[in-house]
């Protein structure tokens, strides 16, 4: 992220978009935010079980968990959902 801040202080670009998942860090440099959202919409029997798990309870709870895994298993999970 630092490298593409000083590339974007070099370019003299206005806003730069931190991406979703709000840290800290983030905080530290931006001077606003923006509220996003997301829409999901199941295509088949296997999108309605994932968006029915997605919207549970139990959605916060394993996003944080997801979040302080090393990035390779990050990885593998990204690569077996999207597959």
């Amino acid at each position: 992220m630092e490298e593409c801040l000083k590339w974007s202080f070099e370019k003299q670009i206005k806003i730069f978009d931190f991406r979703m998942n709000v840290t800290p860090n983030k905080r530290n440099w931006a001077k606003t935010s923006v509220l996003l959202c997301g829409y999901l919409i199941p295509c088949s029997f296997l999108g309605r079980i994932y968006v029915a798990w997605f919207d549970s309870a139990a959605r916060e709870g394993l996003k944080k968990f997801y979040w302080i895994l090393p990035k390779r298993t990050q990885r593998v999970i990204r690569n077996v959902l999207q597959n």
